[in-house]
Protein backbone atom coordinates (compact mmCIF):
# COMPACT_ATOMS: atom_id res chain seq x y z
CA UNK A 1 0.00 0.00 0.00
CA UNK A 2 2.78 2.21 0.91
CA UNK A 3 5.03 1.42 -2.46
CA UNK A 4 1.56 2.49 -4.33
CA UNK A 5 1.23 5.95 -2.46
CA UNK A 6 4.34 6.56 -2.80
CA UNK A 7 4.00 6.15 -6.43
CA UNK A 8 1.28 7.94 -6.82
CA UNK A 9 2.45 10.98 -4.95
CA UNK A 10 5.91 10.92 -6.99
CA UNK A 11 3.73 10.74 -10.49
CA UNK A 12 1.22 13.59 -8.85
CA UNK A 13 4.75 15.63 -8.24
CA UNK A 14 5.92 15.33 -11.37
CA UNK A 15 2.63 16.49 -13.58
CA UNK A 16 2.51 19.38 -10.91
CA UNK A 17 6.31 20.01 -11.92
CA UNK A 18 6.10 20.13 -15.94
CA UNK A 19 2.74 22.03 -15.68
CA UNK A 20 4.66 24.60 -13.72
CA UNK A 21 7.38 24.56 -16.22
CA UNK A 22 4.75 25.33 -18.65
CA UNK A 23 3.37 27.63 -17.35
CA UNK A 24 6.25 29.68 -16.70
CA UNK A 25 7.67 29.24 -20.46
CA UNK A 26 4.01 30.35 -21.32
CA UNK A 27 4.95 33.65 -19.44
CA UNK A 28 8.17 33.89 -20.61
CA UNK A 29 8.28 33.09 -24.21
CA UNK A 30 5.42 35.60 -25.35
CA UNK A 31 2.58 33.29 -25.26
CA UNK A 32 1.55 36.15 -22.70
CA UNK A 33 1.37 39.61 -24.24
CA UNK A 34 1.05 41.47 -21.21
CA UNK A 35 1.78 45.08 -22.30
CA UNK A 36 3.15 44.58 -25.21
CA UNK A 37 2.96 47.29 -27.96
CA UNK A 38 3.57 44.79 -30.75
CA UNK A 39 2.32 41.94 -31.35
CA UNK A 40 4.04 38.99 -33.77
CA UNK A 41 1.38 36.56 -34.62
CA UNK A 42 2.55 33.81 -36.42
CA UNK A 43 -0.28 31.48 -39.12
CA UNK A 44 2.44 30.50 -41.27
CA UNK A 45 3.66 26.42 -41.18
CA UNK A 46 7.78 27.82 -41.22
CA UNK A 47 8.65 28.39 -38.05
CA UNK A 48 9.81 31.53 -36.67
CA UNK A 49 13.68 31.82 -35.44
CA UNK A 50 13.75 35.58 -34.98
CA UNK A 51 12.32 39.00 -34.80
CA UNK A 52 14.64 41.85 -35.75
CA UNK A 53 13.03 45.18 -35.78
CA UNK A 54 15.45 47.39 -37.29
CA UNK A 55 15.71 51.41 -37.01
CA UNK A 56 17.70 54.38 -38.05
CA UNK A 57 20.29 54.20 -35.08
CA UNK A 58 20.73 50.03 -35.15
CA UNK A 59 18.46 47.25 -34.81
CA UNK A 60 17.15 44.66 -31.87
CA UNK A 61 17.05 41.31 -32.26
CA UNK A 62 14.62 38.75 -30.50
CA UNK A 63 15.71 35.34 -30.68
CA UNK A 64 16.02 32.19 -28.08
CA UNK A 65 19.01 31.62 -26.38
CA UNK A 66 19.21 27.69 -27.92
CA UNK A 67 18.37 28.40 -31.34
CA UNK A 68 14.76 27.23 -31.35
CA UNK A 69 12.07 28.30 -32.53
CA UNK A 70 11.01 31.61 -31.45
CA UNK A 71 7.23 31.10 -32.80
CA UNK A 72 5.43 28.60 -34.31
CA UNK A 73 2.08 28.52 -36.13
CA UNK A 74 -0.75 30.05 -33.75
CA UNK A 75 1.82 31.60 -31.43
CA UNK A 76 2.28 35.03 -30.49
CA UNK A 77 5.14 37.20 -29.29
CA UNK A 78 4.53 40.54 -27.69
CA UNK A 79 6.97 43.14 -27.31
CA UNK A 80 7.48 46.16 -25.91
CA UNK A 81 8.40 49.21 -28.41
CA UNK A 82 11.05 51.16 -26.86
CA UNK A 83 11.71 54.91 -27.34
CA UNK A 84 12.54 55.86 -30.75
CA UNK A 85 11.10 52.61 -32.38
CA UNK A 86 7.80 54.19 -33.32
CA UNK A 87 8.69 53.89 -36.77
CA UNK A 88 10.61 50.80 -37.76
CA UNK A 89 11.02 48.12 -39.80
CA UNK A 90 10.32 44.68 -38.82
CA UNK A 91 11.99 41.20 -40.05
CA UNK A 92 10.72 37.69 -39.53
CA UNK A 93 13.33 34.99 -39.94
CA UNK A 94 13.66 31.10 -40.51
CA UNK A 95 16.12 29.25 -38.10
CA UNK A 96 18.58 29.59 -40.93
CA UNK A 97 18.22 33.57 -40.75
CA UNK A 98 16.25 33.26 -44.34
CA UNK A 99 13.87 36.02 -44.30
CA UNK A 100 9.87 34.98 -44.26
CA UNK A 101 8.60 38.32 -44.08
CA UNK A 102 9.04 42.05 -43.23
CA UNK A 103 6.83 45.35 -42.71
CA UNK A 104 7.47 48.83 -41.97
CA UNK A 105 5.49 49.96 -38.77
CA UNK A 106 4.28 53.57 -37.01
CA UNK A 107 3.22 53.22 -33.68
CA UNK A 108 1.21 55.99 -32.40
CA UNK A 109 0.22 54.54 -28.43
CA UNK A 110 -2.31 51.84 -29.91
CA UNK A 111 -1.12 47.87 -29.76
CA UNK A 112 -0.20 46.42 -32.83
CA UNK A 113 -0.91 43.30 -34.64
CA UNK A 114 1.89 41.81 -37.15
CA UNK A 115 0.83 38.76 -38.72
CA UNK A 116 2.51 36.35 -40.91
CA UNK A 117 0.06 34.50 -42.93
CA UNK A 118 0.48 30.97 -44.71
CA UNK A 119 0.98 32.55 -47.87
CA UNK A 120 4.27 34.48 -46.36
CA UNK A 121 2.39 37.78 -47.01
CA UNK A 122 2.35 40.45 -43.70
CA UNK A 123 0.32 42.56 -42.84
CA UNK A 124 -0.02 45.30 -39.73
CA UNK A 125 -3.62 45.92 -37.97
CA UNK A 126 -4.78 47.41 -34.93
CA UNK A 127 -7.20 44.23 -34.36
CA UNK A 128 -6.17 40.79 -34.18
CA UNK A 129 -7.00 38.86 -37.25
Amino acid sequence: MKKKLCLLLSAAFMVVSLSGCAVVRYLVTGGWNGDANLVVVSQNPIPIGSIVLYQEDGSRTMADAEGLALLERGESYGLKLDKGEEDCSIALLDLDDRELGQAQIHFDGTRLYLTLWEDGSVTVSEENT
